[in-house]
């Protein structure tokens, strides 16, 4: 029988899931959350708010250029210093860590890049959007799929609460899109 490592403990550690791991992850999800859901209210009251087709196109604006700067934030680090974010995470230190971390940076800083493209004209770059607002909803729904999958008894690769975590704000942001959408 093989035995399983668990992704957050490092080689000669014992983890102490029930006190370290869960704490942080109740705290990712906690933000999360949060933030998620004051977006959400944000965006709700925006879209009662504002009836201007060029004050819309502002919202929308503002919304990209918060989806760029965050799509960069998150894919420097994965891309240049790979290392540190794996340790940052708690994963063991295997070189596949690092290829699959450094091609999600890639991914965050293409998408940067398609964001920050749009925002300078949503109305021109509406194909972006659109591939934008498919590919964050595809995201999200793998990451709720993994964490449903564990109520069936599948063993997760990340802590279910990880998944609803990463999953709340790709909906929030894809929604929030849809939503400042040009007419």
């Amino acid at each position: 029988m093989a035995t399983t490592v668990p992704l957050t403990a490092h080689a000669g550690e014992k983890q102490d899931t029930e006190h370290t791991g869960s704490k942080r992850e109740g705290r990712l999800l906690a933000l999360s959350s949060t933030v998620s859901v004051a977006l959400a209210l944000a965006l709700i009251v925006l879209t009662y708010g504002v009836r201007l087709e060029a004050s819309r196109l502002l919202v929308l604006r503002t919304l990209l250029v918060l989806l760029a700067a965050f799509e960069a934030w998150t894919g420097f680090p994965q891309l240049l210093s790979a290392r540190r974010f794996i340790a940052a995470n708690g994963w063991p230190d295997h070189r596949v860590y690092h290829a699959v971390l450094q091609d999600a940076g890639v991914y965050n800083l293409g998408w940067a890049a398609a964001f920050a493209l749009a925002a300078l004209d949503p109305v021109r770059n509406a194909a972006i959007l659109q591939a934008g607002v498919f590919l964050f909803l595809l995201h999200a729904s793998a990451h709720f799929l993994r964490y449903f999958l564990t109520f069936l008894g599948r063993e997760p690769y990340f802590p279910p609460r990880l998944e609803l975590a990463a999953a709340l704000p790709l909906i929030t942001l894809g929604i929030g899109v849809l939503l400042f959408y040009p007419s």
